[in-house]
């Protein structure tokens, strides 16, 4: 889960590079928001921390453990 939180701040300077590479005007609103959007990134993985969603030392053991459900899938 916290993949996803980083993700916004992995994606965004790349997608900016992108139009800063090709000179596209785009690039002048996203470098605004990108700011924003590194900081709203944080906001969420600390969010995601606190709730207690994030990868424990315990997850892999947890994942690991369950097994499938013997009956057949019916839709």
């Amino acid at each position: 889960m916290t993949i996803e939180s980083c993700m916004i701040s992995a994606i965004s300077p790349i997608v900016y590079l992108v139009l800063y590479a090709m000179n596209n005007f785009v690039q002048y609103p996203l470098m605004v928001i990108q700011n924003q959007m590194q900081v709203i990134a944080f906001f969420v993985l600390v969010l995601r921390i606190i709730q207690g969603k994030t990868w424990t030392r315990r997850a892999d053991v947890d994942i690991t453990s369950h097994s499938l459900p013997s009956e057949g899938l019916s839709f």
